[in-house]
């Protein structure tokens, strides 16, 4: 093979394992390393196309109360919230918490250009650590893509449960083709995962290409 060869397949590689730390965040490249590659190559990849008519199905899914306070768990560039914020009722604060600055700068900067920065908020913090919010700050929470790569389900389930208020719904991915690597929870994991954490009331609907989800509501108890 020629040099030129060589090189193109080191950088084919690169970006084959790149993508994969981008998409199992991390589980099997480790966190400093996922750190890196999420922070330099997703606000671009993340922002390629935006998916604001499904996030307006699934806005009429979860009932969005117009003035309530809704939270996006792992929100990357911040589509969903900010297509949640565009919605021509919504006056309520959509909030979107990721790990990656990078990729908040991105959608602090789209809030800004579109008119929604009054409507908006998003906050950085480590998944592994908790969320960083009151209980019951929450009426609706989507949680997609990270139940399924995230090292303790469980402790995030726990977390959902408690910054969501009783009667409050939620939104959860449920992989129909999961990306290589992800561990895909079926509509059953998912209810075994979320019951003991609080929630009731389980439905799937459609939402992505890649993926439906799992609604459930916050029990009063």
């Amino acid at each position: 093979m020629s040099l030129l060869g060589w090189i193109a397949l080191a950088l084919l590689v690169a970006l084959g394992i790149a993508g994969f730390v981008i998409v199992t965040e991390g589980r099997y490249g480790g966190g400093r390393l996922v750190r890196l590659v999420y922070d330099a190559i997703g606000p671009r990849s993340y922002t390629r196309t935006s998916d604001a008519a499904s996030w307006r199905v699934l806005a009429g899914d979860l009932h969005l109360p117009p003035n309530g306070v809704s939270l996006d768990v792992g929100c990357a560039t911040g589509d969903l919230v900010l297509s949640w914020a565009a919605l021509e009722a919504f006056d309520g604060i959509a909030v979107g918490v990721d790990r990656s600055r990078p990729m908040l700068d991105v959608a602090e900067k789209l809030a800004a250009e579109r008119g929604l920065g009054h409507l908006v908020r998003f906050v950085e913090a480590d998944l592994d650590d908790g969320l960083p919010f009151p209980d019951g700050s929450f009426t609706t929470i989507t949680c997609l893509g990270v139940l399924e790569v995230i090292r303790r389900p469980d402790a995030l389930a726990g977390e959902l449960a408690r910054v969501l208020a009783p009667g409050g719904r939620l939104a959860v991915s449920r992989y129909r083709r999961a990306p290589v690597g992800v561990r895909p929870l079926d509509y059953d994991a998912l209810v075994a995962l979320l019951r003991p954490a609080g929630f009731d009331g389980f439905e799937a609907r459609p939402c992505r290409r890649e993926h439906g989800v799992v609604l459930a509501t916050r029990s009063s108890g």
